[in-house]
């Protein structure tokens, strides 16, 4: 059974994680709103929930591939117990061409504090002016 997922920031296109994708199928461009973006201890991006919104994209991939994205993005729980960085959860994004579709996406779980707010969710936006 295939599932969707919404990326919103090293795995999106052209990013240096878009590989962990593998042979995913890109659905559309959208956005969740809802949540906020961050960059992470300055290091990575990561989202909570919050009154923003997140730009993002929507694949398409086997469920199987799920379980590889939930350890590269660190969704790790033992005996319900949460101890990674972040948790995969349903959510419900509105897509670029108008269709609200549900996705699974990765939340961050842990503390955000010193972690600067992207205003613009928009990850690939935002990694342009830290690259330079």
């Amino acid at each position: 059974m295939n599932e969707r997922v919404f990326v919103f920031g090293t795995i999106r296109k052209d990013q240096p994680r878009h590989y962990l994708l593998g042979n995913a199928k890109f659905i559309d461009y959208a956005i969740l709103e809802g949540f906020e973006l961050y960059y992470i201890y300055n290091m990575f991006p990561g989202i909570v929930e919050g009154n923003g919104k997140v730009i993002g994209e929507v694949y398409e991939l086997p469920e199987d591939d799920l379980y590889k994205l939930d350890e590269a993005e660190d969704a790790v729980s033992i005996k319900n117990i949460e101890i990674g960085l972040s948790r995969r959860v349903k959510v419900k994004v509105k897509t670029q061409s108008g269709q609200t579709l549900d996705a699974w996406c990765y939340v961050f779980i842990q503390d955000i504090e010193d972690s600067p707010k992207i205003p613009s969710g928009d990850w690939v936006e935002f990694s342009k002016s830290i690259n330079q």
